[in-house]
């Protein structure tokens, strides 16, 4: 959605969504055939898209200077840059979420009765997903270690390392397509 809106805005540089004319739309759609209108309301479904697209970018340009700003030792200075707070590689908010979209998409995509909540059940095999457990396993630490130290830095240099983590185990170990049920049960858990 969100290079959508960068196409949108480089076809008619205009920053209001709603101030699209159904003529651009056309020509819009006819350079995007992923959005070319198929119901007599096409119009209507494409400013439904380029206002989530907006949204959706607003919502990552923000999280991605507020998680700039905490991600940081209060102490130190930083250079503010929207190339690195924006990019979707590093200790960057754009990473992280890209992260949950991940894992949101996993639990979309898979049934959730297929999920094995017995502790029993897990089988912890890949060098990966050993990993992805060991950060888990940190994570009451480190907000205890944010509470008693009052520096949030270190809640994201933990969520940093548990993103890096889980994109190792996402490209290693499918989950959904795993061949053997057990261990997508396993995996879903």
């Amino acid at each position: 959605h969100i290079s959508q809106l960068a196409i949108i805005e480089r076809i008619d540089p205009r920053k209001d969504v709603d101030g699209f004319h159904p003529y651009n739309l056309g020509r819009l759609a006819d350079r995007m055939p992923l959005m070319r209108p198929c119901t007599p309301h096409g119009v209507i479904k494409l400013l439904d898209h380029i206002g989530i697209a907006y949204k959706s970018a607003h919502a990552v340009g923000i999280g991605a200077i507020k998680y700039a700003d905490l991600c940081n030792d209060r102490i130190k200075d930083y250079v503010f840059s929207f190339d690195r707070m924006l990019s979707f590689d590093g200790n960057t908010a754009p990473y992280l979420q890209n992260a949950y979209v991940r894992i949101r998409s996993i639990f979309r995509k898979g049934d959730p009765s297929e999920a094995n909540p017995d502790p029993a059940a897990i089988v912890v095999a890949a060098a990966e997903e050993r990993a992805l457990v060991l950060e888990l396993l940190g994570f009451e630490r480190a907000v205890v270690d944010v509470a008693e130290t009052l520096q949030p830095h270190r809640l994201c240099t933990f969520l940093f390392n548990l993103a890096t983590a889980f994109t190792r185990f996402y490209e290693a170990c499918p989950v959904l397509k795993a061949e053997d049920p057990a261990v997508r049960r396993s995996r879903l858990a």
